[in-house]
């Protein structure tokens, strides 16, 4: 006598079907698309914006030779920055200073490597510059200055 057990499988559900090749590559392009778009939405992250910053101002100063302290930097959207206490000196002599200082700057151009700032706005700004041959030196003291439309090429 033989036993056989059979397994019936259940014919309502229907099979898988294979993705193809096409649909595949839509589908990680559409990823790869979404994390890119998300990508500047991080640097409204607080620690990312402080690593991000911190790195950028070791480069300017290690590319200009001066040194930039502030006390607080806040970044709100879309591109505007807002810095307290900030100072910019070159080899111990103060080139600038300001109480507070914000800057905002439009976002397409930035990404083509220019840098079109809307507005630069200080507060309660000191300038000191000494020419070459230390015989010219310019100071000034202003409480509001603002800059438009201010265009630089990287």
């Amino acid at each position: 006598m033989t036993i056989e057990a059979t397994t019936k499988q259940d014919e309502s559900k229907p099979k898988p079907k294979a993705v193809s090749g096409v649909r595949r590559a839509v589908r990680i392009t559409g990823i790869v698309i979404v994390l890119l778009a998300l990508l500047p939405a991080l640097l409204y992250v607080p620690a990312i914006f402080r690593f991000v910053l911190t790195s950028v101002i070791e480069r300017v100063e290690a590319e200009t030779m001066m040194t930039i302290d502030f006390d607080d930097a806040r970044l709100s959207f879309p591109l505007s920055l807002k810095i307290s206490g900030v100072t910019i000196a070159e080899s111990g002599d103060t080139l600038a200073a300001a109480s507070s200082a914000e800057v905002e700057a439009r976002i397409l151009p930035l990404l083509m490597g220019d840098v079109v700032v809307r507005h630069l706005e200080g507060r309660g700004v000191r300038l000191s510059s000494v020419s070459a041959d230390s015989v010219t030196t310019l100071q000034a003291k202003v409480d509001d200055v603002r800059l438009d439309d201010v265009k630089l090429k990287l």
